[in-house]
């Protein structure tokens, strides 16, 4: 637990936070529909929903229901459909709702069913057997739609953000899909460092739309002195997704965009069994994570393992040899064509660089250095709502410290999960973020 020390700094913004209302309700509910291509199954028995949204490695959510499902109607309804099957999930809580259709895949198949059952039973016959647990993985249908667009271009005179966003814009408009107009999804494109003007961009033909902003960044130009997300996802009580495109770390930010996440951890334990564990302030989230808090990684021993900085030699200084004859013969200063970039220092100032060789395009470089000065901090949030959290969202953590006092670090989140209860129909969400001390 990190929150140690007198609270008392805290008292205030968290019993803002955790204050109830007398007619507050933290009950979640959810509507399950299961669609074949002949009809719709109302669910009646939901075992959960989870859900992980990783902003570092993923492009969208893993999003899983689990439910019970009488035998015969699984057999002989369900499964000789299970390449053609949609999940409707309807969510009902204390500010909203919302319906959202995905295409479905079937985990589980009919391994517990002999053959001869399957074959010689009738649908009537097999419900009076055990009901079958079946699990879904739901995908979005947006980006369904888009993982395997193609494209190529070339652009003359032209920056990156300026790239990725008329290609998004024009893939959008091309698409066509039945159940929506992906058209109207946001262009999330968080504002780059590398701000260059390219003579001559060209984008390779059969480049998938949703590698575009990783291909920018880590083959040929650069975008963040960072490593680079892309994620589609609903936010808020929008009725379709968004692509959002960002620095995975960035200690920034927070004080520079309004759309922000503060995260206050309390070691009072009255807090940890507060139904009202966050407000939504204008544009800035509060929540208060309960006391199930850590850290994962360890920044000083990635420092020294790693390097505080990089060296590189510049590709294009290879015609500059930089050499001059003496008397003893040609002599080439190989410091000429070294540069330097310290993305951190160590306390003793002992610091290291990690050569990485003949490149102009340093930004990856950079944001595999910028990595290692985060903490990486998981928190727990009871009764959790994750739509209020977007890709790479900048965040201020503050605790409490006997030696330091309020203590206020800044990062991104990395990462998010939600699992729903049925049993007491609420949730608890799991939170990842990359932070360090503002």
């Amino acid at each position: 637990m990190i929150g140690v020390g007198s609270d008392g700094l805290l008292k205030i913004p968290l019993a803002k936070i955790s204050a109830t209302p007398n007619n507050y309700n933290t009950d979640v509910k959810y509507v399950i529909r299961i669609h074949t291509p002949n009809e719709v199954f109302n669910v009646d028995l939901i075992v959960t929903v989870m859900m992980k949204r990783d902003y570092s490695k993923s492009l969208t959510d893993e999003l899983y229901v689990e439910c019970y499902i009488p035998m015969g109607v699984f057999v002989k309804r369900i499964y000789p459909y299970r390449e053609n099957i949609e999940i409707t999930i309807e969510r009902y809580w204390r500010t909203g709702s919302y319906i959202r259709k995905y295409k479905a895949l079937l985990q589980n198949g009919l391994d517990k069913l002999s053959g001869n059952y399957r074959d010689t039973l009738s649908e009537e016959n097999l419900n009076k057997l055990e009901m079958s647990i079946s699990r879904f993985q739901c995908i979005d249908k947006c980006y369904e739609s888009m993982k395997n667009f193609n494209i190529s271009n070339v652009y003359n005179n032209t920056d990156v953000k300026s790239i990725m966003y008329n290609e998004f814009y024009t893939v959008l408009n091309n698409i066509k899909t039945a159940s929506m107009d992906i058209s109207k999804m946001g262009i999330d494109i968080s504002e780059p460092d590398n701000k260059s003007i390219y003579k001559n961009t060209i984008i390779p033909f059969d480049t998938k739309i949703l590698d575009l902003p990783s291909f920018l960044h880590e083959k040929e130009y650069g975008v963040y002195n960072s490593l680079i997300g892309t994620y589609i996802q609903y936010y808020g009580n929008s009725p379709i997704p968004n692509i959002y495109v960002y620095p995975v770390y960035d200690e920034y930010r927070v004080r520079e965009v309004p759309k922000k996440l503060v995260i206050y951890n309390s070691n009072i334990a009255a807090y940890d069994m507060s139904r009202n564990t966050y407000m939504v302030d204008g544009d800035v989230l509060n929540i208060i994570a309960n006391s199930n808090t850590g850290s994962i990684n360890n920044v000083a021993n990635s420092i020294i393992n790693e390097g505080a900085g990089i060296s590189s030699s510049r590709v294009e200084n290879l015609t500059n040899i930089n050499a001059y004859p003496t008397d003893d013969g040609v002599y080439y200063d190989r410091n000429k064509n070294m540069s330097f970039d310290k993305a951190y220092s160590v306390r003793d100032n002992n610091d290291t660089y990690k050569y990485v060789g003949y490149k102009n395009n340093l930004f990856t470089e950079r944001g595999n250095v910028v990595a290692r000065r985060f903490q990486i901090m998981k928190f727990e949030w009871n009764f959790c709502e994750l739509d209020l959290i977007y890709p790479g969202m900048p965040v201020m953590f503050i605790f409490v410290s006997v030696q330091l006092g309020m203590v206020k670090m800044t990062g991104t989140v990395l990462s998010t999960a939600m699992v729903y209860n049925k049993a007491n129909n609420n949730t608890v969400g799991f939170i990842v973020v990359a932070v360090k001390r503002a």
